[in-house]
């Protein structure tokens, strides 16, 4: 699905959009998903796979706001 990255947020959460569609996911890293594209550039959406893929840039596996949970540190012994 062709959309459109509307905004990358610090917090790693992104918007997208494209025919129909309307999503908010999140990436572990916005800083490098920000240099993949530029905001308001185009992407594919492929939702089976759960893949923002940019064609310069390659693949980007998001998650939905539900799947994302806070970090846990290791313990170290």
């Amino acid at each position: 699905i062709r959309v459109k990255v509307v905004a990358v947020k610090d917090d790693g959460y992104i918007d997208i959009e494209g025919d129909g569609l309307e999503l908010t996911l999140w990436h572990h890293d916005p800083d490098r998903l920000r240099s993949a594209f530029y905001v308001g550039g185009s992407a594919e959406w492929r939702p089976k796979y759960h893949v923002l893929y940019v064609v310069a840039s390659g693949s980007f596996n998001l998650a939905t706001r539900e799947q994302v949970k806070p970090c846990k540190p290791t313990r170290r012994t």
